[in-house]
């Protein structure tokens, strides 16, 4: 180990490690720099202003961290092919930069950061423990959780990188989240809670649970891919415009399960062969809803799914309602007259119920007990109108019939020719 004095060489004062094991308590004025070395933390603490690990493109050195603690008040730079090992005990860094083909590592061991960015080359990784950073910017390489750690944001996330938890848990408490790939892996759980989020030109890949309980605006092109569970805890919304896409794909659920109020999801909803389940209250999807050619889309009660904007229902599939209550406001279409292709509203489940003001050219299949029952959700009379009707296995059409200075009466209209079977 080399200390160097105040402005040696017309340098700051620097101390520099040569395989060294460090077990006592350390302080370091400017800079502790580590070049092609290792250097082992065992215990005790550590402090130094600033801490530098590698040096330019390929340059390495080895920061080995068993236990202790260690503050850095200003900046800890990993660079060329440096490499900090933060196995146990706990590191505090202002700023953490992780550039060139750089390596962080958290293992059993927790990190406390208000800015973590990684740039180049370079990756960040989590084995355990729980890394706590107000922000992070991943602007090239990628920051990854491969095992069971915690990661907790506070602030924000992006970059224009990749964050991939493969299989730990993300709580991000932050504002928003912009310009980035969110991975949440197979077994992984991304959290966002605490504050309303916005969610900016940015892509969650949602393989395992995401979890959200805070009203979420997402823009400019923003899109949720989930093919495992997203589950909205409680009367919030997806809202931001019709800028954003939410694809379910199959094996994906898009879940209600708290509050007995409305729940929204106003964008372009998408659904590949995925379910939505309204356990509780009501789900409004508004924007425009689409269904895959050849992928039926399943509903499941006993809550209630509310369709207020444009629909295209795919050919060969269409939506299945199961124990649920399913109003049709929109408009949209069921039925290619060229090809004859035909998707199918089937309603299955004694408790299930389809009702609405709105339009589509798709065929209505009610079967097993289940009821249509046109008009609007206030209670007030109104006009279905669907391509084709089907009806049996002690399924029911319920209609009002009042006179009409009271209001009308309920109307189930069928668009196309001998298209109604009662």
């Amino acid at each position: 180990m080399e200390v160097l004095p105040p402005n040696y060489g017309g340098v700051e004062r620097r101390l520099r490690c040569s395989d060294n094991q460090f077990t006592g308590n350390l302080r370091i004025s400017r800079t502790l720099t580590v070049l092609s070395s290792t250097f082992s933390i065992e215990g005790g603490t550590f402090q130094a202003l600033n801490m530098a690990v590698g040096d330019g493109d390929w340059s390495g050195g080895i920061v080995r961290q068993t236990q202790g603690e260690g503050n850095v008040t200003d900046q800890l730079t990993v660079t060329g092919v440096g490499s900090y090992l933060l196995m146990a005990g706990k590191l505090n860094a202002n700023s953490i930069v992780i550039k060139s083909h750089g390596d962080f590592l958290v293992n059993a061991a927790e990190l406390v950061t208000q800015m973590l960015q990684v740039d180049g080359q370079a990756s960040c990784g989590q084995g355990g423990g729980k890394v706590t950073a107000a922000e992070i910017n991943v602007k090239a390489g990628r920051l990854y959780d491969k095992g069971s750690g915690l990661l907790v944001t506070t602030s924000g996330a992006g970059g224009g990188g990749t964050i991939d938890n493969a299989g730990g848990t993300w709580q991000h408490t932050g504002y928003w989240l912009s310009e980035g790939t969110f991975k949440n892996g197979g077994g992984a759980r991304l959290e966002l809670t605490e504050f309303d989020k916005d969610i900016d030109s940015s892509i969650i890949d949602n393989v395992g649970e995401m979890l959200v309980s805070v009203n979420v605006s997402l823009i400019n092109g923003a899109e949720i891919r989930n093919s495992g569970l997203v589950e909205l805890r409680g009367d919030i919304g997806l809202t931001g415009g019709g800028d954003w896409t939410f694809r379910n794909r199959a094996g994906g659920a898009l879940r209600k399960s708290e509050g007995d109020g409305r729940s929204t999801v106003h964008g372009e909803y998408r659904d590949e062969g995925g379910t939505i389940e309204v356990q509780r209250g009501v789900l409004e999807v508004g924007g425009k809803l689409y269904t895959a050619a050849g992928a039926g889309m399943r509903v499941l009660g006993p809550g209630t799914l509310v369709s207020t904007g444009a629909h295209a229902f795919g050919g060969g599939g269409g939506v299945t309602i199961e124990d649920a209550r399913f109003v049709l406001d929109g408009t949209g279409t069921g039925y290619d007259e060229a090809t004859g292709a035909e998707a199918t509203i089937l309603l299955h489940g004694s408790t299930t119920t389809l009702s609405g003001t709105g339009t589509t050219t798709a065929k209505v299949f009610a079967q097993f007990g289940t009821t249509v029952a046109p008009g609007g959700t206030d209670g007030a009379m109104g006009r279905l109108t669907v391509g084709a009707a089907e009806f049996n296995n002690a399924s029911k059409l319920r209609v009002r019939l009042v006179s009409p200075s009271d209001g009308g009466f309920d109307q189930l209209v069928v668009t196309r020719d001998n298209a109604l079977k009662i």
